[in-house]
């Protein structure tokens, strides 16, 4: 479902989680409703002119600076429903769907702009983004290897590293300390 959430869906904050693993994804607060999240970006970007899907995807990944680069699976079903709903209209030019808004969506596009919360931040900043998520990406594999190992000592030195880690990150979080084991059973 397609939410009415102004949330752009960019910027350093939707770096902070991967259930993916994969750098096609963005880090965010949720995996859920990120079609919502990217009808803002979408109607803000062909507000500036008309596009086809690839080059939507593209101008995102510029626009985030390369930390996220939607699917086609995600750009394409949005752009099919906004077509359905008259939000835009899509034209064949060499043999792409080139989509451009209707008055309708430049009407949406105008009420809920899109955020641009990538502004201010330099190349340093991305890069110390795209560090901590190879890092953490790193340390998954390795959790799981140990985990397939069988051994139960790496298994327990494993343990403890994961949440003296986990406890320092906690730290430097705005949240309020809370035990994860709360919503996903105790292990």
């Amino acid at each position: 479902m397609i939410s009415d959430n102004n949330d752009s869906g960019f910027g350093p904050d939707k770096c902070l989680h991967d259930h993916h693993h994969g750098f096609d994804k963005p880090w965010g607060r949720s995996t859920h409703g990120r079609r919502g999240d990217v009808r803002p970006i979408i109607l803000s970007l062909l507000l500036v002119r008309p596009m086809h899907g690839y080059e939507l995807i593209r101008s995102i990944e510029e626009k985030s600076h390369g930390m996220w680069r939607p699917s086609p699976g995600t750009i394409y079903p949005l752009l099919q429903l906004l077509e359905e709903t008259d939000i835009v209209v899509a034209r064949e030019e060499e043999g792409k769907k080139i989509y451009s808004l209707t008055d309708i969506g430049i009407e949406e596009a105008k009420q809920k702009p899109s955020e641009d919360r990538w502004k201010g931040y330099d190349k340093k900043d991305i890069e110390k983004i795209v560090e901590l998520k190879k890092n953490n990406i790193k340390a998954m594999h390795l959790i799981r290897n140990i985990a397939r190992s069988g051994d139960k000592e790496k298994l327990s030195a494993a343990t403890k590293i994961i949440k003296d880690t986990s406890d320092r990150l906690m730290a430097l979080t705005d949240e309020p300390t809370k035990d994860l084991n709360d919503k996903r059973g105790k292990s």
